[in-house]
């Protein structure tokens, strides 16, 4: 969370949009969220649930193979790396030009930054892989970066001499703010004679700051499901309603921030606890499907209370034009409270990073959507198929009645296991099965010949099966596999120039804001650290 100090409502004076300036993020909250759960929703639980090999929409019948084909979670796990691979073959994942004449050397310092940055400073593995994942699976990756100012720590030393004082500032690092004479102490000094004498020396009690952590730029993945947008939005920067679920934080968590963000505490004190399952809705509930959630807390500081980070375009000043306003809005939407709002001079921290981006709309398509229908038709013949199998390997037979004396090992069949008859009765037939599940396979050939086509992943793309490059000239497997490669490629070049260069766009905005001339210090740092490293491998 960016720590900036918000004014409270009740401190303001009412402009021309903020007497219901509450009642209207509360609207704007609900109509994004009924957007969500009832157009993406579903489908994004659907392909979480796909993701682990769990068909709800394809139950399998009673007695029948229960046996999923996973085409959806293995085309995902192979576009994944070759698409992580893109961005991370070298140390420069992003590198900016100079636009103007003598800012080259500024470009390169501002890359060596945020490369390093990024990937060292930041967890940036981790949100590349995290949020082209996301992207794959339900069409949209978030990602988000925002400035953490420096944490400082306050501490008062009472009836301190200016010898010790001085030795806290250097050795420490504590720095005066405010002081106010202390009591008198009483000290054994040496007399010049070899004796020593009683002097009282005035003493200082002072207010001291520290700083514990620098300020720095902080980058986190969202998660998609939580990211609400007004529903006629294509771009999180031209919509006019962003806003963010922050769905683990607890009474006691909003407590803590009221001191930074200047919420007030006596309304965090009244706010409702949410209702809602530890899973927070449908995709959720798919995500840890094979985990046990347990309920809330029974303290009422651990109740879970919904936070919602809010970005709208209002006019609040009166003058026609509508601003950009951060709000922070907590409780469940047009029930809860808001708590605090500001007029936002930066980005909105949020980027979007689509898969297979639709002109004109918000929601991308993503592998699922290309792949799921494939995966229950190949699921449906593989279980006819199996189930087949089954049958011809072990076939229904035809008994007189009361002819078997062991009547159960015709039922619990083991190998070597004796059938006692009667005398005179009819033999066991056994039932004719025919085998047809040579056809189904030949079937799930044909399915995985579409999925090549509209992934472009296929055996000859992958060349990790001998037969696959039988029979061809070199010439024509190049050709299948730039064929394939192309279109991975174009999913990494949607990701990069509809994505991850707003992401770092926004990201130095921060940098020339925040850090300002810290950027060549920085990346000095960086280029010794790199030679460091060289120097030891």
């Amino acid at each position: 969370f960016r720590r900036v100090l918000f004014r409270s409502v009740a401190d303001t004076e009412p402009q021309v949009e903020e007497r219901d300036f509450a009642a209207v993020i509360g609207d704007e909250i609900r109509q994004a969220e009924n957007y969500v759960n009832t157009e993406l929703s579903g489908k994004r639980a659907l392909a979480t649930n796909y993701m682990q090999g769990f068909m709800p929409d394809l139950p399998s019948r009673p007695n029948g193979s229960s046996q999923t084909s996973r085409d959806v979670p293995d085309t995902i796990s192979w576009i994944l790396p070759g698409v992580v691979r893109v961005f991370t073959a070298s140390d420069q994942m992003v590198q900016f030009e100079a636009t103007q004449p003598g800012g080259e050397q500024w470009a390169e310092e501002a890359s060596e930054f945020t490369n390093y940055d990024f990937f060292r400073r930041n967890k940036g593995y981790q949100i590349l892989r995290n949020a082209t994942y996301d992207s794959l699976v339900m069409g949209n990756g978030v990602a988000c970066s925002y400035w953490e100012p420096a944490e400082t720590k306050t501490q008062i030393f009472r009836d301190k001499l200016p010898e010790e004082l001085v030795q806290l500032m250097q050795e420490e690092g504590w720095q005066p703010n405010t002081q106010k004479p202390g009591k008198p102490r009483s000290v054994s000094a040496d007399d010049g004679m070899g004796g020593t004498i009683d002097a009282e020396l005035p003493t200082f009690t002072v207010k001291m700051k520290r700083t514990i952590e620098e300020g720095h730029i902080c980058d986190y993945t969202c998660k998609p499901e939580n990211l609400l947008l007004n529903s006629t939005a294509t771009t999180i920067e031209d919509a006019r309603f962003v806003g963010y679920l922050h769905d683990n934080k607890t009474r006691s968590d909003l407590m803590e921030m009221a001191e930074t963000y200047g919420w007030d505490r006596s309304v965090i004190e009244e706010l409702a606890a949410d209702n809602r399952s530890v899973t927070q809705g449908e995709v959720g509930d798919a995500r840890f499907r094979d985990r046990s959630m347990f309920g809330s807390s029974p303290l009422r500081s651990g109740d879970s209370i919904d936070l919602y980070e809010c970005y709208i375009r209002a006019d609040m000043d009166g003058d026609g034009i509508a601003e950009l306003i951060q709000a922070w809005y907590a409780g469940n939407a047009g029930q809860g409270e808001l708590l605090s709002w500001d007029e936002w001079e930066d980005d909105v921290p949020f980027t979007d990073i689509p898969c297979y981006p639709v002109p004109h709309r918000f929601d991308a398509e993503s592998v699922f959507d290309r792949t799921a229908d494939i995966m229950r038709v190949k699921t449906v013949l593989l279980r006819n198929a199996l189930d087949n199998t089954y049958a011809v390997n072990l076939p229904m037979q035809e008994v007189e009645e009361g002819s078997v004396l062991n009547p159960d090992i015709l039922i619990n069949r083991k190998f070597g296991g004796l059938i006692w008859k009667k005398k005179g009765s009819q033999p066991i037939v056994p039932g004719v099965v025919p085998y047809v599940a040579d056809k189904a396979f030949a079937a799930l050939e044909y399915m995985d010949s579409i999925v090549a086509k509209r992934t472009g992943v296929s055996r000859t793309t992958m060349a990790l099966d001998p037969e696959a490059l039988q029979n061809q000239t070199a010439t024509a497997t190049q050709q299948q596999r730039d064929a394939g490669y192309s279109q991975i490629e174009l999913i990494a070049r949607d990701m990069a120039e509809l994505g991850w260069s707003r992401f770092f766009a926004k990201r130095l905005n921060l940098a020339r804001k925040y850090l300002q001339g810290q950027l060549s210090i920085r990346s000095e740092e960086r280029r010794v650290g790199k030679e460091c490293l060289r120097l030891c491998r």
